[in-house]
């Protein structure tokens, strides 16, 4: 639970008419337990005090207090909370409406599973700057080289990279993932050579290091399963060939994944220059606990009462039952205070347990009145 610093601006005794000319502004009365509880400004040594505070991280709280002159007897707070950190109008949080409470709230842990995938780009000419373009298969993509990224959760994923070199030729690479079974290097890839003489080229199935084809088609076609393709390019042309393969070993398959690289003819002397570009990823998965702050609970209220030995006891200890509301029935201008500051006069009724600090129920209370606070200058 964060507990803020409260830094107090000004404290100050709203002017109340003497009590004998009429009815008392200020007044609560509530029941404590099985005990009544009556506070009068202007009566039996008690004031209504309004302060306004203003804590650490720029939030304005409003408080109207009973209190007693010379320090002894009973006191009763009523604290409401800003509705934003270094808000425009300071009393945008006094509206006549319901209130929820300021309760208990704890930071919250939970679990990702924190990918990092690296690229690979292979190229036997210059068409650099490259574009990126990853698909993490949980609908989410990302345009840099080399990303980190967060699932939720360890459902096997297909996993696609696209790169565009500069001069618009494409390379991909997808890989069907199954986390946490190997994080070996799918290498599925072939070959790329012009054939001397003539617009040729050749594509060549190139072995994987560790892992063997156990399947593989060219262009999708489960027809073309040829360790070699002739294509046939012209100068200035360009296409893309693809190779879908899954690998394994003796004891079954391993991993499957489709490469495709962009091919290209560059019309030259005597034979055309055939260029390509091709890519393909690494990757490795960590678990990471993350850490979910606790809400700011904003525009909220606290009661606290402090008993005639000194204990305080307080709303915002422990949460409150189903029960419990606070509401402001009205709020109107009321005259300044002798720091010319505005002040609001406030009409409440509320029902809530206080707690000791130690979170045990001290006592329900609830009852209605009427108080003040004052507002920042």
């Amino acid at each position: 639970m964060i507990i803020s610093v409260l830094v107090l601006m000004h404290c100050q005794k709203v002017t109340l008419p003497d009590p004998m000319e009429g009815m008392p502004v200020f007044e609560v009365d509530a029941s404590l337990g099985t005990d009544n509880l009556n506070l009068i400004a202007g009566e039996d040594g008690y004031v209504m005090r309004a302060s306004n505070a203003l804590d650490t991280s720029g939030l304005t709280s409003y408080t109207a207090t009973f209190e007693h002159l010379d320090g002894t007897g009973e006191e009763l707070r009523f604290i409401f909370r800003g509705v934003d950190v270094q808000q425009a109008m300071p009393d945008s949080a006094l509206q006549a409406k319901a209130y929820d409470y300021l309760v208990p709230m704890y930071d919250s842990s939970y679990l990702v599973y924190r990918a990092t995938f690296t690229s690979g780009v292979v190229s036997n000419d210059v068409i650099t700057p490259y574009a990126y373009h990853w698909d993490f298969g949980d609908g989410t993509t990302s345009n840099e080289a080399s990303p980190v990224h967060d699932y939720e959760n360890l459902e096997d994923r297909t996993v696609y990279l696209e790169v565009t070199g500069a001069n618009g030729v494409k390379a991909s690479y997808e890989r069907y993932i199954v986390w946490g079974l190997t994080t070996e290097e799918c290498v599925v890839d072939f070959s790329v050579q012009g054939i001397m003489n003539n617009n040729g080229v050749q594509i060549s199935l190139l072995n994987s290091p560790s892992l063997f084809y156990t399947n593989y088609m060219w262009n999708g076609s489960s027809t073309d399963s040829l360790d070699f393709v002739n294509l046939n390019l012209a100068g200035g042309n360009s296409t893309q060939q693809c190779l879908f393969a899954t690998l394994g070993t003796a004891l079954g398959d391993v991993c499957s994944a489709t490469v495709c690289k962009g091919i290209y003819s560059v019309a030259s002397n005597p034979i055309n220059f055939i260029g390509y570009l091709e890519t393909s990823y690494a990757f490795s998965m960590e678990e990471v606990e993350e850490i979910l702050p606790a809400p700011d609970q904003l525009g909220t209220v606290i009661i606290e009462y402090t008993a005639e030995d000194g204990t305080v006891y307080s709303s915002s200890i422990n949460s409150q039952p189903s029960d419990a509301f606070f509401v402001v029935n009205t709020i109107e201008e009321y005259e300044e205070n002798e720091l010319g500051e505005a002040t609001r006069k406030m009409n409440i009724q509320f029902s809530a347990n206080l707690y000791s600090e130690t979170g045990q129920l001290f006592a329900p209370l609830s009852g209605e009145g009427t108080i003040g606070v004052s507002l920042p200058q």
